[in-house]
């Protein structure tokens, strides 16, 4: 693991001297996290694919659903792929980023909780004007079972990604530099990621962020905030969607 400091003193390259007393293990994490966060916008999204890739990459019989499925494996590579390199090559033990099971009885009583009371929530608001007709992400995936499985397998990959990369990577990575001031530090760019949801959602994501981020320190384990995540989104789209599939 590198510490703070092995890169002061006298011999500290000049960009860190400019840094002042910046730990450069987390100025690293903030780094990387931009430079995730700005691919997710352009190279990793839909709107990329259909403009330089649409006539590259074949899909079979999904080739419907080819831009979201593009950005869906973009995102998991972004997301979950980069933040595991970076650590590696940080020499940060992985174990420290709540990649494990940690507090299982916190973690389990407190994602009940949170799944008990969310998913009633998210099958409510799925039939109301907001949300109405905007889940599954991609109307294709309502098209048949073999749409709505294969959409539904990244998507919940894609959750990990976003638990691993804003309660994990994000949160403890700078948790130790900041402390628990760091849950809401995750929690704003988590919420900014929603911008083009609807309005409820977006506000209601950084109170799920914040309440995510306190689950995942508490029971030392992203895995967690994953499920309640997962139950959630899985339940909207299964709620849109199951009109459609049984016509």
């Amino acid at each position: 693991m590198i510490e703070p400091g092995e890169l002061s003193g006298p011999g500290r390259p000049a960009v860190l001297r400019w840094l002042g007393d910046a730990d450069p293990r987390a100025a690293a994490i903030v780094t990387v996290a931009t430079a995730c966060y700005l691919a997710s916008h352009f190279e990793a999204s839909a709107d990329f694919f259909n403009a330089t890739l649409a006539g590259r990459l074949h899909f079979g019989r999904f080739q419907d659903m080819a831009p979201d499925l593009y950005w869906l494996g973009s995102s998991n590579v972004l997301f979950l792929a980069v933040p595991l390199l970076s650590l590696w090559l940080l020499r940060e033990p992985i174990s420290e980023y709540g990649l494990g099971l940690g507090d299982r009885r916190t973690g389990f009583a407190v994602a009940g909780l949170f799944t008990a009371i969310m998913v009633p929530l998210a099958l409510a608001a799925a039939h109301t004007e907001p949300f109405r007709g905007q889940y599954p992400l991609d109307p294709a995936a309502r098209r048949d079972w073999a749409h709505f499985c294969l959409f539904e397998s990244l998507y919940v990959a894609y959750f990990a990604g976003w638990e691993l990369f804003h309660r994990g990577f994000l949160l403890f990575g700078l948790r130790r530099r900041i402390g628990d001031l760091a849950i809401f530090v995750q929690a704003l760019p988590f919420a900014m990621m929603h911008f083009q949801k609807p309005q409820p959602e977006a506000w209601g994501a950084f109170v799920a962020g914040v309440a995510l981020g306190v689950l995942a320190v508490r029971a030392r384990s992203v895995w967690y905030g994953f499920g309640v995540h997962a139950a959630v989104a899985f339940a909207m789209d299964l709620a849109q969607s199951w009109p459609s599939l049984h016509r």
